[in-house]
């Protein structure tokens, strides 16, 4: 995959997702939290002896292939997302229920607790929609400033490195380049030289004259440095 970015949508209604404006970030995992449900869907308060728990999940946008993440007694969770792609994240909270306020969960006959669903939209505090880009994104050098379908690309090292997010992999077109590349960002590079034309086989190399971290983290592979 080259290029792709993930969009992740938060949202707390299971028929109308809210795909609002995104902010792209450098993950690919991140922490949602909301305010602990207190009240059932009438108003009342929770009664004493009922547990309320939160189920999370996601949904793939494209395939609307839904996946349940598990669930949690905390008003958080750490969501790692699987792939490359599109996805809306929600939150729903399960009451367990203590009919005979004993402090023990009831179950049904079959051994299955007593539970049931607060509505989606009691749940809040889930934060705005956001996306992020995974660490395998990759940006692509080309000295023409061509380098065919593949996107984004830069006609200079220093221009991508300048640009990307962390965690890219810039792929450097084989051939000499002179620049004295510097990383003065508190982010993570790698820099992968020695493709071809079509970005496919990495068989050569690439020149430079300098590489320099000056802060952050830079990875050079195929990469030969000719400066002093």
């Amino acid at each position: 995959m080259h290029g792709v970015k993930v969009r992740v949508a938060f949202t707390i209604i299971l028929s109308m997702p809210l795909l609002l404006g995104f902010t792209w970030y450098p993950i690919e995992q991140k922490t949602i939290a909301w305010e602990a449900v207190t009240t059932l869907s009438n108003g009342d308060p929770i009664p004493a002896g009922d547990v309320i728990k939160y189920d999370v999940f996601i949904e793939d946008l494209n395939s609307s292939v839904q996946t349940n993440l598990g669930e949690t007694d905390q008003t958080s969770y750490a969501i790692t997302f699987p792939y490359d792609g599109e996805f809306r994240t929600g939150v729903r909270s399960i009451r367990y229920i203590d009919k005979n306020g004993d402090g023990a969960i009831d179950q049904l006959d079959g051994g299955l607790n007593i539970k049931s669903t607060i509505t989606w939209s009691d749940i809040v505090g889930i934060p705005e929609p956001f996306g992020f880009r995974t660490t395998t994104q990759f940006a692509y050098v080309d000295s023409s400033g061509d380098c065919g379908i593949m996107s984004p690309c830069y006609a200079s090292i220093i221009s991508a490195v300048s640009d990307v997010v962390s965690g890219t992999t810039i792929r450097i077109a084989a051939g000499s380049y002179t620049e004295d590349v510097v990383l003065a960002a508190e982010k993570s590079i790698t820099l992968s030289g020695g493709w071809d034309v079509n970005f496919s086989d990495q068989d050569s190399e690439s020149t430079v004259d300098s590489v320099t971290a000056e802060r952050g983290s830079l990875v050079t592979e195929f990469i030969v440095m000719y400066g002093p």
